[in-house]
């Protein structure tokens, strides 16, 4: 292999280039080890240009669950687990964050996962739910990507704020999922529960988020965009009626 280049060179913030260097194995030189964790350097070609970046290795691991890129110069560092390992982003963080605490990154992985709810406020036949309408176009139930540290739960209730200014309150006891495809080489999590709210305004986030309604169920069902999210829809609201809310 011919001397790597600087990372730099390459827009490692662009999904399809971040995923080029997923599933692939790769042999690190350690030089650090913390816990589980062992820091090195691997040597890497994408986009035709040999590369050097960062690698961490989790429990001995050469299988490329994730790409960290630095937000501030774009640069990557890989994080290597063992091949039948299946990590969120969440997990591969926390992994790294020894290390990596003080940066701001964003981690391209195998398997992402996000958290959310069907939010509603009212009793019985007055119910009404909360949907949003994304600036992508999309429209369906506040969710958002789980952070380190984080249990689903607090994801959940911290993207619904972050994204509505809702303060909801999860009722324990319902948890549902769905998996789908984001890229070739990606898959998603999405994990839902039922939140409740009482009283205050609707804020949206306008960076992410085009426009909200509070609706009853029949319209609230019609407005959601995908299949998944409705069957999701609807087996919440028939939870929440076989428990008399």
């Amino acid at each position: 292999m011919n001397s790597p280049e600087k990372p730099a060179l390459i827009d490692f913030g662009d999904r399809l280039t971040a995923e080029t260097l997923l599933g692939v194995s790769y042999s690190p030189r350690v030089y650090q080890t913390h816990d589980n964790v062992s820091r090195g350097i691997c040597e890497i070609r994408v986009c035709g240009v040999n590369l050097a970046c960062t690698a961490y290795s989790i429990d001995g691991g050469r299988f490329a669950q994730g790409v960290l890129v630095n937000r501030r110069d774009g640069s990557p560092s890989l994080i290597l687990t063992n091949g039948d390992t299946r990590a969120s982003q969440s997990e591969l963080a926390e992994a790294v964050d020894y290390w990596e605490s003080p940066n701001d990154n964003r981690i391209f992985c195998l398997h992402e996962k996000s958290c959310g709810a069907v939010v509603f406020t009212g009793d019985g036949e007055q119910r009404k739910y909360l949907m949003i309408r994304m600036n992508l176009g999309h429209c369906g139930l506040p969710k958002g990507h789980i952070e380190k540290f984080e249990t689903e739960e607090m994801a959940a209730v911290r993207e619904i704020r972050e994204e509505t200014g809702v303060d909801a309150k999860l009722i324990p006891g319902f948890r549902e999922t769905v998996e789908y495809p984001i890229s070739a080489k990606t898959r998603k999590m999405s994990v839902y529960f039922v939140g409740r709210f009482d009283g205050g305004d609707v804020r949206i986030q306008e960076s992410e988020i085009k426009s909200y309604r509070l609706c009853p169920y029949a319209e609230a069902r019609e407005f959601i965009t995908h299949d998944n999210d409705r069957a999701v829809f609807d087996s919440a609201v028939a939870w929440l009626n076989e428990r008399g809310y």
